[in-house]
């Protein structure tokens, strides 16, 4: 499970394994939302993976230290 809380979108959720891709599209909309409300340019999404294995597979696929910064990454990529 993947639990990804946003503050100024209002979002708080766990993803299965099984759903990361939609996770990862999700994040292009919890990007925008916190930009649009934030009172400045900095994105505070937070994400946290129990599955300490998952975490470090999605995160060394793209050379990234940490699920939040892969999805973060990706999220922008298709925003």
């Amino acid at each position: 499970m993947v639990h990804v809380k946003c503050k100024e979108a209002g979002f708080d959720c766990e993803y299965p394994e099984s759903d990361l891709p939609i996770l990862i599209q999700d994040m292009q909309y919890l990007i925008r939302d916190e930009l649009a409300i934030a009172k400045d340019s900095q994105i505070n999404i937070r994400v946290k993976a129990k599955d300490k294995v998952l975490l470090q597979q999605y995160a060394s696929e793209g050379g990234y230290r940490s699920l939040s910064e892969y999805l973060l990454a990706k999220g922008l990529q298709t925003s």
